[in-house]
Parts: structure tokens; C-alpha cells; sequence
């Protein structure tokens, strides 16, 4: 027997998530779809027959996050192996967007088998501890964007093209063009006017040092001269993609980051992680009783962590897999391929659609986990996944 199984509890927007990703499971599959929750904690109702819900009460000082993560790293000890089931785990922001999604309970091993995350450890740490690291981060990206912000936006590429090909031409044959160049120095350098203009329709604003086009958009700027006025008002010199100010210090907009959580490992645990470790994503995964052992300690190792003031509640699953990995020596064994857990990031632009994403392989998706901007109408992608609804 295979199943696929939900824990979810808590407030309705989780339901309603729930029940939209069991939507879309349905369309593709026929195997059976369990649900385990704490019905006293719950703002909704889920549409799955009662004798699919197993209600499992929680801990009453629990958060319903806290009872959320308590159900999913118990399933070991709360569902029946007795006929040998193979169960996939879901996560209520997972979609099914293929007909091969059955051939995920092949991948059923001697070990939960989950799929890797979408970022390194030190990626994650800024988000699962409590330390101040993520604030610091977004202080620091504020500041660079504030700066970059400073320096014309461009547009038109096209009719940018058209002024680099000029000054090129000129350049190349500067013999030939003797009296352009001379023209268009005397006219930039010594002529009072405050615009200079080109045959070709391009025009260059002297007090902003920037190009436009016949409508007035700014297509060019002399990035040089704005980068020296930065650098003389604020401080800050431009290299690279870094801002440096003549102190010493530095503005990015890099990933927050921090070494915290393998700090803590390696204090409490003595696992000592590369900072290159990429962990596990809890959104989906296959169990079937040879599990059991692995889970029982992670729903251990989950308990230890849930009131641990030194996380964030709604990461500790994935600290205490990590953990768990570890002591039943399967971190470094097969992973489950990631287009049955393929994260979607409203930032990556490889992210061309629902079925496209540059660099994969060409291989699509088999699972989408919308792991924010859910019921984004800004987002494409969820357009895209609006526009499937129709079809279900």
C-alpha cells in the first residue's frame, strides 16, 4: 500500500493551502491521502473523509507550529506499517504538477529519504537561530540598495546600443570624424548650453550626466562621474559588486549568513559541517518501517529543540534531521532527486514557468514547493498555477 500523508494544524490559511495542494494531488493520483492534525487546534475544515483524518492531541503549551512540527516528526510512531505501507510525507504548500508523481514511493530506501535544500548551511543558520544575523543582513542590503539607488536606472538597451555604436565609430577612424569629435568636445566641455544634442536623436544632460532618448528616458549616464560623486559625498567606492566605504567597511547584497547554527552543532553535538553542507528540505519525503528507528529519534531530537530559545520554532525539524542524519549515518547516502521537491524561489530568475527552470537538466518538476509568496497575483508563477486550477 502507498499513501500519501499531510500533518497539518492550526490556523485556516494552512487549511485552505492544505486542501488547494490536495486539489492538485488528486488530478494525478488515485493512491490513498491521509491527514493527521489536532482538530481541537483547528480554524477550518479539511475536504477529506473523517476516516482519512487521524486526530492526534498535542502537547496544550504548544504553539500550533510546535504541534505542526510534534505530529511530523512523530509519523513514525502514529501511523500503521502493518501491511507494509510506503508513505510520502507532503507539506500543505506542495503542488502536483505531473502524472509521474506515483513514482515517488520508488525511491522508498532503508532510511527517510528526503531531498536536499536550495541553499548551504550558513544560508540557513541567520533563519533557524535566534541570533541577530538576518536584522544585521537586511540592514546592511537596505544600505547597498539605498546606494545603488543613487545611480540612474536605464532603460531602452536598444537605443543604447545605437549611442556605444557611435562613439565607436568615432573612436575607430578618429581622423575621419576630426570634426565630430571636435564638435561634440566643444559642445560637452566649453559650450554654455545644458543639453548637448546628436543627429541621431540621443541627447546628454550635463548637470545629471546621463543619455536620452527622443522621449526622455535615460538610456546611459557617465557612470564614472557618478560613482566619484558617491564616492565624495557618502564615502563609499563601487568594486566590483561591493560597496566599500574609505573605513574599511563593507555593503553587499549578498545572502544573509551566519556560522551560528554549525557553532551549535559542533558545541552540542560535535558535528563539525563544512560551511558548503547543504542539509535536507522537510517538504516531502518517503518512510516506510525501516524508518522507524531514524524517526523516533528525530521526533527525540525535534522535543529537544522545539523549546530551545536558541531557534526559531519553525526550523527546528530541519536541525534536528540534521542531527538525526548523522547519528544513523545517512548523510551522505542517496538524496531524493530534487524535482520531487523543487523549491521555488520568487527571486531566482532561472524560474522561467511551472515546467521550466534553466539549468535542470530539461528535467520538470514533479513537485512544486511555493515556500512563500503564496497567493502572490504578482508573481507569475502563481498566475500559472491559478490558470491550472481551471483545468482540475
Amino acid at each position: 500500500m502507498q499513501c500519501f500523508v499531510y500533518v497539518v494544524c492550526g490556523e485556516n490559511h494552512y487549511i485552505e493551502q492544505t486542501n488547494l495542494s490536495m486539489k492538485f494531488l488528486r488530478k494525478f493520483t488515485d493512491k490513498d491521502i491521509l491527514l493527521v492534525t489536532d482538530t481541537k487546534r483547528n480554524e477550518g475544515n479539511f475536504d477529506l473523509p473523517n476516516d482519512k483524518i487521524l486526530d492526534i492531541e498535542t502537547p496544550k503549551h504548544y504553539s500550533n507550529n510546535q504541534a505542526s512540527i510534534y505530529l511530523e516528526t512523530k509519523l513514525g510512531e502514529i501511523l500503521d506499517f502493518s501491511q507494509n505501507q510506503i508513505y510520502c510525507y507532503l507539506d500543505s504548500d506542495m503542488l502536483a504538477v505531473s502524472k509521474t508523481i506515483n513514482s515517488v514511493f520508488d525511491h522508498v530506501t532503508t532510511y527517510p529519504i528526503f531531498a536536499r535544500d536550495h541553499c548551504f548551511i550558513d544560508q540557513h543558520s541567520p533563519h533557524a537561530m535566534q541570533c541577530d544575523c538576518l536584522q544585521a543582513h537586511e540592514k546592511i542590503r537596505k544600505a547597498y540598495y539605498e546606494l545603488e539607488d543613487i545611480l540612474p536606472v536605464c532603460q531602452n538597451t536598444e537605443e543604447r546600443r545605437k549611442l556605444n555604436n557611435f562613439f565607436s565609430k568615432v573612436k575607430k577612424q578618429p581622423i575621419r570624424h576630426s570634426l565630430d569629435i571636435a564638435s561634440y568636445l566643444f559642445r560637452r566641455y566649453v559650450s554654455p548650453q545644458k543639453i548637448l544634442h546628436l543627429n541621431n536623436g540621443l541627447s546628454f544632460k550635463k548637470d545629471t550626466r546621463t543619455w536620452h532618448n527622443q522621449n526622455g528616458e535615460i538610456i546611459d549616464h557617465d557612470k564614472k562621474w557618478h560613482l566619484k560623486h558617491i564616492n565624495k559625498t557618502t564615502g563609499y567606492q563601487k568594486v566590483n559588486t561591493t560597496w566599500v566605504h574609505k573605513d574599511g567597511h563593507t555593503l553587499s547584497a549578498e545572502t544573509p549568513h551566519c556560522t551560528h547554527l554549525r557553532e551549535y552543532l559542533s558545541k552540542h553535538y560535535q558535528l563539525e559541517l563544512p560551511k558548503k553542507f547543504r542539509h535536507w528540505n522537510g517538504g516531502l519525503f518517503v518512510f516506510d518501517k525501516r524508518s522507524i528507528p531514524a524517526l523516533k529519534d528525530w521526533h527525540k531530537y525535534s522535543l529537544e529543540l522545539l523549546e530551545n530559545p536558541a531557534f526559531h520554532v519553525k526550523y527546528t525539524d530541519q536541525v534536528s534531521l540534521i542531527i538525526t542524519a548523522y547519528k544513523h549515518k545517512f548523510e551522505n547516502k542517496k538524496k531524493l532527486p530534487v524535482r520531487y521537491n523543487f523549491i521555488c524561489d520568487y527571486d531566482d530568475p532561472r524560474l522561467k514557468s511551472m515546467f521550466q527552470y534553466d539549468g535542470y537538466n530539461g528535467k520538470q518538476p514533479v513537485f512544486l514547493h511555493v515556500y512563500h509568496h503564496w497567493n502572490d497575483e504578482n508573481w507569475f508563477l502563481w498566475k500559472e498555477i491559478e490558470d491550472s486550477l481551471k483545468h482540475i
